[in-house]
């Protein structure tokens, strides 16, 4: 089904004039966009931009007199789910981290694809915020509504993934999140566009007992599959994939000497799976993501693990940057020498 622009105009969203504190009052969507294309923020976000390369510290406070709204529903009071008065059926899609020579490639992708209905730069000026419609199968639907937008999330973050090696910030899986407002005089509102589908693949993954939104301590009871690997290995094309296993290698090594993991969240999981299948031959790239999992120590589920990394390598088109990887390694503090490094977009 094709959503009009027009139905921002119905959809309410609660605007919180300051991060911290309740809701100022609700309005609707269509007056978000209104702001964000105006000068309104102009200022504060120009400043966000101009201190974070120098001054990190001072970029987050101006970053903090920007107000927020929660596109996902309303809420009364406090900002969780319990206050949660209606939901929007509304993903926040939020890219980070995207490399300047890229940003015009990833406007492209956003601005052609089918389920993104707006989108718009975001307060850093390195990444892009959009909206996605949802429409839910119908044993999704009936699940809480924690999980089923988690669900969501799982299923729209494969989907950019594969089609265009985006890796959207977890963020967008928790519905009470915070969305700054910002200044960008170009965002997109489509007149419409279509509701992504949410189906009910892999819903034996959502137990009552959830830890950190993670819920890979459950060990799958999905019967063990025949994964061709013959067949993946066969259409291998990688003409990078030594540098990058060499460097993934060193990577490993230095994650197991700090006792740290860059897979221990459901989203970073996929990410890392997708990225290794975008730059490393399968043969040891399913072995390196398979180690890299094990980090996870009890969390790990090796099954789980060579199925993701499986479907990863089945579905790739070897859009997702190893410069996510390195990221993600970054922030748990390794010093990564990438010299010799490419991104496989050219």
């Amino acid at each position: 089904m094709l959503v009009p622009s027009s139905s921002f105009d119905d959809i309410q969203v609660s605007y919180f004039k300051y991060f911290k504190g309740g809701p100022s009052l609700d309005i609707c969507v269509s007056r978000v966009f209104a702001g964000i294309r105006s000068d309104v923020f102009r200022e504060t976000v120009l400043n966000v931009r101009k201190y974070k390369v120098v001054d990190i510290k001072l970029s987050k406070q101006y970053k903090a007199f920007l107000p927020a709204v929660t596109f996902c529903g309303t809420f009364k009071e406090k900002r969780n789910l319990e206050s949660c008065v209606h939901y929007n059926n509304l993903m926040v899609i939020d890219i980070d981290h995207i490399e300047t020579n890229q940003m015009e490639w990833f406007a492209k992708c956003l601005k052609g694809d089918p389920y993104v209905a707006a989108f718009w730069r975001s307060p850093s000026g390195d990444g892009y915020k959009g909206l996605v419609h949802l429409v839910y199968d119908e044993k999704v639907d009936a699940l809480s509504l924690k999980v089923k937008h988690k669900v969501a999330f799982r299923q729209l973050l494969k989907y950019l993934l594969v089609n265009y090696g985006m890796a959207l910030d977890e963020s967008g899986s928790d519905i009470p999140r915070l969305c700054y407002m910002c200044w960008d005089p170009n965002i997109l509102v489509k007149d419409e566009a279509a509701e992504f589908h949410v189906g009910n693949e892999d819903l034996e993954d959502f137990v009552p007992k959830m830890s950190n939104g993670v819920d890979r301590e459950h060990k799958s009871k999905k019967p063990a599959l025949e994964l061709n690997w013959n067949m993946i290995i066969g259409k291998a094309n990688y003409p990078l994939s030594n540098h990058y296993r060499c460097l993934l290698g060193n990577i490993y090594k230095k994650l197991v000497k700090k006792n740290a993991s860059i897979t221990e969240s459901y989203a970073n999981w996929v990410k890392v799976a997708f990225a290794i299948a975008s730059n490393i031959h399968p043969v040891k790239g399913k072995e390196l993501f398979l180690k890299l999992c094990s980090l996870d120590g009890s969390r790990n589920d090796e099954q789980k693990s060579e199925r993701l990394i499986f479907e990863a390598y089945a579905k790739t088109n070897n859009e997702v940057s190893f410069g996510t990887i390195i990221y993600l390694a970054r922030e748990k503090g390794l010093n990564i020498n990438t010299k010799g490094g490419s991104s496989n977009r050219g």
